[in-house]
């Protein structure tokens, strides 16, 4: 009853923002400053991209003898390699049974550059179908770029109807005069020349 009239009572708003790609970086970039030791440095600047970046619960990164302990990341379940890292969950808050999952957190240049503060541009070059999945693209959750801003991705979307091959050159050089060359280059071309070519 005494439980219930406190939830019952007015909460003051939370003021805690939550953690976004930039305000990572910055938390990363001063961490020297509020760490004791060099090494806290380095153990949380790697900690924290990974549980950013691999959806984690704080409890996933408790320490021995706390509450979380029990669902807490062991070393023995981290796997390591020139590819990715693969951390393996014995049990979570949402799997109290402890049936276990694994996470696979992809070793990407990109990431290491957004972490840096460098933007990744990708075009998406081809016909009317790019056209129409850019215009879908804008009314949905991740928006034009997909969710993928979140670790600095910047899609371009140029669809133009009835591109063909023997247009691909000539748009890929005039885009070039406006946008500085693309990290990735993704085409959907060549539909419209189905029937046409030998």
């Amino acid at each position: 009853m005494i439980d219930g009239m406190a939830r019952s009572k007015l909460k003051r708003p939370d003021s805690r923002l939550p953690i976004t790609l930039d305000l990572l970086k910055n938390i990363i970039k001063i961490l020297q400053a509020f760490c004791n030791s060099r090494y806290e440095a380095v153990l949380f600047s790697n900690a924290f991209p990974i549980g950013f970046f691999a959806f984690l619960r704080v409890g996933a990164c408790g320490r021995e003898g706390s509450i979380e302990a029990y669902h807490a990341i062991k070393i023995e379940n981290v796997e390591v390699t020139i590819h990715y890292i693969k951390i393996y969950l014995a049990s979570s808050k949402t799997d109290q049974l402890g049936r276990g999952t694994s996470i696979c957190v992809a070793r990407q240049s990109d990431v290491r550059w957004n972490l840096s503060g460098q933007e990744v541009s990708v075009w998406i070059v081809g016909s009317s179908l790019i056209r129409n999945a850019f215009v879908h693209a804008r009314s949905r959750t991740g928006g034009v770029n997909l969710g993928l801003h979140r670790i600095g991705v910047k899609i371009w979307w140029q669809g133009y109807g009835g591109m063909g091959l023997k247009d691909l050159e000539s748009t890929i050089k005039r885009l070039m005069k406006y946008e500085k060359t693309p990290k990735y280059l993704v085409l959907h071309i060549a539909g419209n020349d189905l029937g046409k070519t030998k």
